[in-house]
């Protein structure tokens, strides 16, 4: 009886061990760090069912500083070189208690 009782917890725990995992989708992502002609840069991407969060490295021919492209939605970086019009990803705006992104400093 007592091994069967102990083949019947482990049963469950596996079943609940299971049963919790998650099908990620995951959102856009946003920049968590620039990259720049020398350091590789990080996004930081977020599962929109469980939360779990995932960062990838990505590396940029690139120049970004503070150069923000946006509109009503979302802001991104344009790249600083002269010539170049290349974006990083999209990423939603952030508002602050008076409308204001903090990222881009779009206004509502």
């Amino acid at each position: 009886m007592k091994r069967f009782i102990a083949f019947f917890l482990i049963l469950i725990s596996l079943f609940i061990i299971c049963s919790c995992d998650c099908e990620h989708q995951w959102n856009s992502g946003r920049v968590t760090k620039v990259a720049t002609d020398t350091e590789d840069g990080t996004i930081l991407y977020t599962c929109l069912k469980c939360g779990e969060e995932r960062t990838e490295k990505y590396h940029s021919d690139h120049q970004y500083s503070n150069n923000w492209g946006y509109d009503s939605e979302s802001h991104w970086l344009i790249c600083d070189k002269p010539g170049c019009e290349t974006a990083t990803v999209s990423a939603k705006h952030t508002f602050n208690d008076k409308g204001k992104c903090v990222i881009c400093k779009y206004e509502q």
